[in-house]
């Protein structure tokens, strides 16, 4: 369960430290069957597939699965990530950092902490950019380039900037963090879990900013205790990079 600690010599100032009632075979538990799930709707599932991506999208199929497979993909995340902690009285969603926060750490480590993020990896993505110009796109990146009006970029828009940032920080801040913050200590805990999250895209030169992405949400996770804090910074940095990316591409 959530058990906040102190006077702890390796605390950052001002942080709540989660005692997880989890592991590591929950959170892999939870990884490879959402992985299942989805590898095994993708082969047997193209018939619902040639039926709603009409509905969502029309002829844009790109758009319509993407929009569609993300949501399964994310409400399995959600679905293990709760059926996994509740079993044997693992803990509660509280536990996983769904709680309520201040309005100064809203403001500090939402709002300034996605600005942060977002200057923070545009820099170092440039960076990489500038050694390696050949790097290749992004999957998100590349479905913004088959947007073909509002709607699409709405749909793109909606996952990106809303859903991941909800689902991805409660698996990896919430769940994730606080069993590598238990073994390793704060900044041990805080740098695997960026470079874990890095890696979970599956892009070796990209996984780089992205991991320093996830380490500085796993120290707004650590300041603040909330999810729903890292969501809002997650958030703004995906939605500013969406804008950034569309614009960019409509020039």
């Amino acid at each position: 369960m959530f058990k906040p600690k102190k006077n702890d010599p390796g605390m950052i100032p001002g942080e709540v430290q989660p005692q997880p009632a989890w592991g590591y075979l929950e959170i892999v538990a939870v990884y490879l069957c959402v992985i299942g799930l989805l590898s095994a709707f993708e082969f047997w599932g193209q018939a619902f597939y040639s039926w709603s991506v009409p509905i969502i999208a029309g002829s844009n199929y790109e758009i319509g699965h993407f929009y569609i497979s993300s949501l399964l993909q994310y409400f399995a995340t959600l679905l293990a990530v709760g059926l996994t902690v509740a079993w044997a009285d693992r803990g509660s969603w509280a536990d996983l950092g769904i709680r309520p926060a201040s309005f100064g750490d809203v403001m500090t480590y939402g709002i300034l902490g996605g600005a942060l993020l977002f200057v923070l990896v545009l820099g170092f993505s440039f960076l990489l950019l500038w050694i390696n110009p050949d790097v290749s796109s992004q999957t998100y990146a590349q479905m913004l380039s088959h947007v073909n009006g509002t709607w699409d970029f709405l749909y793109v828009f909606c996952i990106g900037a809303v859903v991941a940032p909800i689902v991805e920080e409660i698996y990896f801040r919430g769940m994730i963090y606080p069993v590598l913050r238990q073994q390793f200590g704060v900044y041990g805990g805080i740098v695997l879990c960026g470079v874990i999250f890095g890696a979970a895209h599956f892009d070796l030169w990209r996984g780089i900013p992205l991991a320093i992405g996830g380490m500085v949400l796993a120290y707004i996770y650590e300041k603040t205790g909330s999810v729903l804090v890292c969501a809002l910074a997650h958030g703004m940095w995906n939605g500013v990079m969406s804008f950034m990316l569309f614009a960019n591409l409509l020039s």
